[in-house]
């Protein structure tokens, strides 16, 4: 959250992002709310499953704020011991860091986009402020419209739209492929729920034979 702050103050300062003024203009679409009101039994069906969903997900996390107090303690842990701190967790961010402009950087290539350290960290102001103000899942929607903004001057309208879908997709595929090989190569199973079951029971989690036929 740090790097990603500062990184959208620097993009601030470059007059980079749209200002009040851009998201106030007449003629930028809206969400139309009365759409609602124009289908009073739909409205009232989608109110009725928002509430619904909204009343589940609070019993939910009501049920776990202590685990995820936990949770959130000990991903903090790390800042008890500074040395700790510096020596094995700074230079893992870092790496992270750099390897996400570098993928940037490519991506633009790929796109035939100007391939340029201005542009990378544009694309991740992008992406961080995406996250940041998660209005949509993963914040689809939300990236396009502010890289379509940004690289007004720079590509045209379609073409940043393509790159920052094909790019999502790719990470989403990439990411899904090397996350679950990981798994695969960790437990020796895609069974995720009995694994950890397993874990937790302390016991070894039972690895299918190729013979079971499973």
């Amino acid at each position: 959250m740090a790097v990603a702050g500062c990184l959208v103050l620097w993009a601030l300062t470059q007059h980079a992002l749209p200002g009040i003024g851009v998201l106030k203009s007449p003629g930028l679409p809206s969400l139309d709310y009365g759409w609602a009101f124009r289908h009073p039994t739909a409205g009232l069906i989608l109110f009725g499953l928002l509430l619904i969903f909204g009343t589940a997900l609070v019993a939910w996390v009501a049920e776990r704020v202590e685990q995820f107090k936990a949770k959130v303690a000990q991903g903090f842990a790390a800042f008890r011991d500074r040395s700790y701190y510096l020596r094995h967790v700074v230079p893992w961010q870092l790496l992270d860091w750099t390897l996400r402009l570098v993928t940037v950087f490519f991506f633009l290539r790929a796109f035939g986009i100007p391939a340029t350290l201005h542009n990378a960290l544009l694309v991740q102001v992008s992406q961080s402020l995406a996250t940041i103000l998660p209005v949509s899942p993963a914040g689809i929607g939300t990236e396009q419209a502010l890289l379509v903004y940004v690289f007004r001057s720079v590509t045209t309208k379609s073409m940043a739209l393509s790159f920052s879908v094909g790019m999502r997709v790719t990470l989403i595929v990439v990411n899904a492929v090397v996350g679950f090989g990981a798994i695969l190569l960790m437990t020796g199973t895609l069974h995720v729920r009995r694994a950890a079951e397993a874990d937790r029971a302390g016991s070894e989690p039972a690895r299918v034979k190729p013979s079971d036929g499973r």
